[in-house]
């Protein structure tokens, strides 16, 4: 089996792993999950899972840099949010707190948040997709079989998937490096994804708020 095929495949399962395990270990609540029965970012995860599994089963190996990079930026966007928001909660309880005898429990509440191993495994996980992205010259070494499409070495003469007779391919003496460059629409897609990805995020959670604090008395005069 191919390498890229290989990481693609190992990438996609630890990815999907890493959204059903604890990152975090809360004090009371206990253990929480990337996934969180469907409200958390894991769900995007999740959806960039499946996608990249079937482009690994149709050998569009380059687009796993989309999927890769995006998951990478929303577990990064989350982290960071996370830890902005841990920040926040601690800086709230020196001030509001100063004076309270309780003090110290909110304290020793706020330290017992311990982030857990869910994190190295989505982080691995894109990094995996990433990287099967990458590779080049485990796939460049192959070339599809004209009549099953299963990739066969160059000079090879008979089909070790389908048995079939080919023609050899004469392999040049110098061959070049594998190429790392992607095609145009693939960076440009992986850009936009990273750049909208972390916003929609962002956005999800807020979208019922928004909903129950909406004025519909004044949307209805807006729109007639």
């Amino acid at each position: 089996m191919p390498l890229r095929r290989v990481l693609g495949l190992i990438g996609s399962l630890v990815l999907a792993i890493g959204v059903f395990v604890p990152i975090l270990s809360v004090p009371i609540v206990g253990s929480i999950n990337y996934f969180k029965n469907g409200q958390g970012d894991g769900t995007i995860v999740l959806l960039l899972t499946l996608v990249s599994l079937l482009l690994i089963v149709q050998r569009r190996f380059e687009w796993l840099l989309t999927t890769g990079v995006g998951s990478l930026a929303v577990v990064l966007f989350t982290f960071i949010n996370f830890r902005m928001k841990l920040a926040d909660i601690q800086a709230g309880m020196d001030s509001k707190l100063a004076d309270n005898p309780f003090r110290g429990l909110a304290d020793v509440f706020a330290q017992s948040v311990q982030i857990q191993w869910g994190w190295m495994l989505l982080v691995i996980g894109s990094c995996l997709l990433i990287a099967a992205a990458v590779v080049r010259e485990s796939i460049d070494a192959f070339r599809n079989c004209p009549f099953c499409g299963e990739p066969i070495q160059p000079a090879a003469r008979i089909c070790k998937h389908c048995k079939s007779e080919v023609v050899p391919e004469n392999m040049p003496t110098d061959p070049a490096p594998a190429s790392c460059v992607f095609p145009r629409r693939v960076v440009i897609v992986t850009v936009l994804l990273v750049l909208v990805v972390p916003g929609i995020a962002w956005a999800l959670p807020r979208i019922p708020a928004l909903i129950t604090h909406c004025d519909w008395q004044a949307l209805e005069c807006v729109w007639g």
